[in-house]
């Protein structure tokens, strides 16, 4: 909300951080919202781990020398693999769907507009349509940025220490050396952080 607000007057203060405790109750309704999504995922997350179970059964009769026949293991593969992958599309399409449920909420209310809890489930929603694809596509080339980033520097740490610590024997250069990349590697995470979140902020900026 702070990144919204800072985006606006292009101005970032301190006190933007706590702009969610200066708009009446948003502060809580925040915290609501916050509770259904982790609620929804719970759900989802039992699912999925049903669906697995379906898959891990298939093979859990041989284990007691029960006599399972091919057709059956892979019948059970089958229904293991459909119900992860309907599980996963219902999880992306209400995830996506209510990717905004709070900035929405805290958009409006700040500018004035009387809304009631359940404003930022239809808005958020509504906001969405035709746009999921656009945000997956965000998020996954975030992921990839991410992975990448921290891969190289985990190869980079990794081929250092190698070099100074086995072949040149430099233990406590090898050691002061990983404890920079590690510094490094926090620097690195909180600069994503700041620009995923921002490039969140100008993704809902261009759709709202």
């Amino acid at each position: 909300m702070g990144y919204l607000t800072g985006d606006e007057t292009e101005t970032f203060k301190f006190e933007d951080a706590f702009v969610a405790f200066k708009q009446g109750n948003t502060w809580l309704v925040a915290a609501l919202y916050a509770a259904f999504m982790d609620l929804i995922s719970f759900i989802f997350g039992a699912l999925f781990v049903a669906a697995v179970g379906v898959i891990s059964a298939s093979f859990v009769p041989q284990a007691f020398g029960f006599n399972t026949t091919t057709a059956q293991i892979i019948a059970l593969i089958i229904v293991g693999i459909v119900i992860l992958a309907l599980v996963g599309i219902a999880w992306i399409f209400v995830a996506t769907g209510l990717a905004f449920i709070y900035l929405t909420y805290f958009d409006a209310k700040r500018k004035g507009q009387e809304l009631h809890l359940m404003a930022g489930f239809s808005k958020s929603w509504n906001l969405m349509n035709g746009k999921r694809w656009d945000l997956i596509g965000l998020k996954l080339l975030t992921l990839i940025i991410a992975v990448v980033t921290f891969a190289i520097i985990a190869v980079v740490g990794a081929l250092l220490w190698w070099i100074f610590a086995s072949m040149l024997t430099w233990t406590v250069f090898a050691i002061v050396l990983e404890a920079v990349l590690a510094v490094l590697a926090v620097a690195i995470s909180i600069f994503y952080t700041v620009w995923f979140a921002m490039a969140n902020i100008k993704f809902y900026e261009e759709i709202k």
